[in-house]
């Protein structure tokens, strides 16, 4: 049987078991005759076995050949993608990976942490069940403390990374990545023991997560928030409320908020922007997300972002359906919990979404929604409120930058750089905190921030409806806008309490003319009319004003149908307070004429007068007398 070129340079590989003197040579050969796309069959775990001696020789020099660990660690990528070399991984042993991250070179260090990633993840090509491989090698990668050697990378670059992003960038990216594989993105593959060993891991780390996401650098950011997002989703509500508070406190879920709303960082560079673009829709999708899970189950953040919207936004797309929109599936985890003493899988944020302990706001769809404009009787959202939403917050990030900026000027007695206020071109994390200890940094005072909307300022607003819109709706008879009817009652006690305080003319009339309509389109639920007193009243001498004298005319013929409203009416001396305005009115439509000098005017307001008062009689005959009605 022919061997294919792929198969012999596998042998090649395989031979350097028994001979290790042209390693390098057998191994350029295997690469440059299998690409990373292309798999090859093998059976023979000994490949592996010579490629892992190799590097363990390579670490034990005093000064580690880099290009060989380089091309070991290529090799390993391509042997990785057969499934027979795979599932050999625990079998072989995977501790030189593991050694190689010790060696502080960012070139080797990528490149082992891009075979990491091959490694608890298989990459090759199989019609077969891969998770329980998966699974496997994610747990020889804890046996042999892989994960600690993750994290103790992360803690050593991390930092590095923030104060010379273009340098250390892609290695932290690299990193990210696994993490959010293993938590998140296919957390399907891992154990459980895998899963709550890394959040005892990342615990001592949240603070740098937690910069990372601020750091404004597309990528890193993106990277970050995934693992923020599986930190939050395996912790119990304690340790996911103390996240939770550390995320509102540092500001960063105002950035996170921000940029899920506007799909991008307030004030990076140009580069970035551009990047930004290509990776925008799963970046922005995430940050969505990432609200959520830095809101839910936590008032005190939850309520100072709901308070940033319009309450309709989340009474109209906060549909709070257990489960919600997540993205990845999580049920295996449950199986592989059951039998634990204690199964933190049960207490996690994501079971609690499942099973609706957790209540998971929609911030997906209520941001989605954000996007678009209404012009309805209960939410005016547009272009120019969009504007005013994002200068708020952009200007709120501004000042606590300036804050923090200040702090660590003080902190280490240089002069402060705050960030410009009108250009924002500093990154969205004050440049200067982040040698602030956590202990000495400000906290952002959430608790004060409230967004402003000037434009909306103008419009008459009463129990969350614009009664310009809404009259328009209630006086159309084809309207299928609705108020429900529960809240009817209540809705017109606030239109009379408004009407009480309003000093503007029109806006009183506004809510007048509001009562009206919804008396004249719900006359089936409302019938007794409380505020008629006040309505009586509007009429007296003192008060009348022909802005709304002939409204409420109008709005008493329709009330006068109930017996409780003529009582109360009647009661309040609506009467005399009718007579004059019916004067009152006829004069106006006569001014050139005295009632005394025109006995058709006088005629006139006498015919008005029976009228109304011929309410009153069909429900008080025996008044005939009392009214005076002949």
């Amino acid at each position: 049987m022919v061997k294919t070129v792929g198969q012999s340079a596998i042998e090649g590989v395989r031979a350097l078991k028994r001979d290790k003197s042209n390693w390098k040579k057998a191994l350029l050969a295997f690469c440059e005759a299998v690409s990373l796309e292309h798999v090859e069959k093998s059976t023979h775990r000994d490949a592996l076995e010579a490629v892992f001696a190799i590097m363990n020789d390579l670490l034990n020099q005093s000064e580690p050949d880099v290009d060989g660990f380089v091309l070991c660690l290529e090799s390993l990528q391509r042997l990785f993608r057969s499934k027979g070399l795979y599932r050999s991984i625990p079998k072989v042993g995977a501790d030189p990976l593991v050694n190689a991250l010790a060696v502080q070179d960012d070139k080797l260090n990528i490149v082992t942490l891009q075979t990491i990633a091959a490694l608890i993840t298989f990459l090759g090509h199989t019609a077969q069940e891969k998770h329980p491989w998966e699974r496997a090698s994610r747990q020889h990668f804890e046996d042999i403390k892989g994960w600690n050697a993750i994290i103790a990378v992360l803690k050593r670059v991390g930092p590095q990374a923030l104060a010379f992003p273009d340098a250390k960038s892609a290695v932290v990216v690299e990193l990210l990545r696994i993490l959010s594989t293993t938590l998140v993105v296919e957390a399907i593959s891992t154990p459980v023991d895998v899963i709550q060993r890394l959040l005892g891991l990342l615990k001592p780390q949240w603070t740098l997560l937690l910069q990372l996401v601020e750091s404004g650098r597309t990528e890193v950011t993106h990277q970050a928030m995934l693992v923020v997002c599986g930190v939050l989703l395996h912790s119990p509500p304690a340790e996911r409320q103390a996240f939770q508070q550390k995320a509102l406190i540092r500001g960063t879920t105002l950035q996170v908020f921000y940029r899920a709303l506007f799909n991008r960082p307030f004030g990076v560079a140009d580069d970035v922007k551009e990047f930004d673009e290509a990776k925008g829709a799963d970046v922005q999708q995430h940050c969505q997300l990432l609200v959520g899970l830095l809101t839910d189950g936590f008032a005190q953040a939850h309520d100072v972002f709901v308070r940033c919207l319009p309450s309709r936004f989340f009474q109209r797309f906060d549909s709070g359906t257990p489960g919600g929109d997540l993205w990845f599936d999580m049920a295996p985890i449950v199986s592989q919990a059951k039998g634990h003493e204690k199964s933190f899988a049960n207490e996690s944020t994501w079971h609690q979404y499942e099973t609706g302990k957790l209540h998971k706001t929609a911030w997906q769809a209520i941001f989605q929604h954000a996007a678009n404009d209404f012009e309805d009787p209960d939410l005016v959202w547009n272009e120019t409120t969009r504007a005013e939403l994002q200068n708020a917050l952009e200007v709120e990030i501004i000042d606590f930058n300036d804050i923090l900026a200040r702090a660590a000027a003080e902190a280490n007695e240089a002069p402060a750089a705050p960030a410009d206020s009108k250009s924002g071109e500093k990154s969205i994390a004050a440049p200067t905190n982040d040698d602030l200890e956590e202990d000495k940094r400000p906290a952002w005072d959430f608790a004060g921030f409230e967004v402003q909307y000037p434009s909306l300022d103008n419009e008459l607003q009463v129990f969350g409806y614009f009664l310009r819109l809404l009259i328009r709706e209630l006086e159309n008879e084809s309207s299928t806008f609705t108020i429900p009817k529960e809240k009817l009652n209540e809705f017109v006690l606030h239109l009379y309490r408004r009407a009480v305080v309003e000093d503007d003319h029109l806006w009183k009339l506004g809510t007048l003319r509001c009562s009206y309509a919804l008396f004249a389109k719900y006359r089936d639920v409302l019938t007794e009319c409380e505020p008629i007193a006040y309505y009586s009243w509007l009429l007296s001498p003192d008060h009348v004003s022909s802005v709304w004298r002939d409204l409420l005319f109008k709005f008493f013929d329709l009330l006068f149908d109930q017996e409780a409203n003529v009582r109360t009416f009647i009661e309040a001396k609506g009467l005399d307070h009718l007579d004059f305005s019916l004067l009152a009115s006829t004069r106006r439509k006569h001014p050139k004429k005295s009632r005394s000098a025109n006995p058709g005017g006088n005629n006139c307001w006498k015919s008005l007068k029976c009228e109304m008062k011929a309410h009153f009689l069909k429900f008080h005959p025996q008044n005939r007398v009392s009214l005076n009605v002949r």
